[in-house]
């Protein structure tokens, strides 16, 4: 499994745990929600910079986005 898409599956998961859609992540990241569709359907990749933005906004490490799903079920139980 590669980056890509461990960042698209552990954005999805959490976005479903945390009750949130593409346009409530848009809205607290700045990021438009295309873009956000985008990175999710592995059409576009985000920046380290966006990773990081939207980790922020999930309240998760940047790196559980990109080593799901190991990090993200751990810490989705936490929550």
């Amino acid at each position: 499994m590669d980056i890509t898409s461990n960042f698209q599956k552990a954005v999805a998961k959490c976005l479903t745990d945390k009750k949130m859609t593409q346009l409530d992540l848009s809205v607290i990241t700045g990021i438009s929600q295309p873009s956000i569709c985008r990175y999710l359907a592995g059409k576009r990749s985000p920046s380290l910079a966006q990773v990081v933005n939207i980790a922020t906004a999930l309240e998760l490490n940047p790196i559980a986005l990109l080593t799901y799903p190991q990090q993200v079920a751990v810490i989705s139980q936490l929550l």
